[in-house]
């Protein structure tokens, strides 16, 4: 499984990617966390994108991309999008970032 997050937005308007990540190379059971955690969630039949109030120009928004087969989707929410959607897609986020690979720049053309 491949996985990727994208986040940026804000005043700043910065882009940061983490990934992708390739879950069998991850240590110890992070591997079978993520890829459980993508199940428990459904990640593959949410929405693209979360619910949520209009973010406006300054809202701060996270992607999740996540390959697996061939099975592809991406989900995006934001600082404005429905607390009780948002908790499980951040639980997956903060798996992710367990990997220890940092964040860098995201290429150009990979904003909101």
């Amino acid at each position: 499984m491949q996985v990727r997050v994208i986040k940026g937005g804000g005043f700043t308007g910065l882009t940061e990617e983490l990934g992708p990540l390739d879950t069998s190379t991850l240590d110890g059971d992070l591997e079978v966390r993520i890829e459980a955690k993508v199940e428990e969630i459904g990640f593959f039949d949410l929405p693209r994108k979360t619910p949520g109030d209009d973010p406006g120009v300054e809202a701060i928004w996270v992607r999740i991309r996540v390959e697996d087969g061939d099975r592809t989707h991406e989900v995006k929410y934001d600082n404005h999008s429905d607390p009780e959607k948002v908790v499980p897609l951040a639980e997956l986020r903060k798996l992710i970032e367990k990997s220890g690979a940092g964040y860098h720049q995201a290429p150009r053309g990979e904003e909101a």
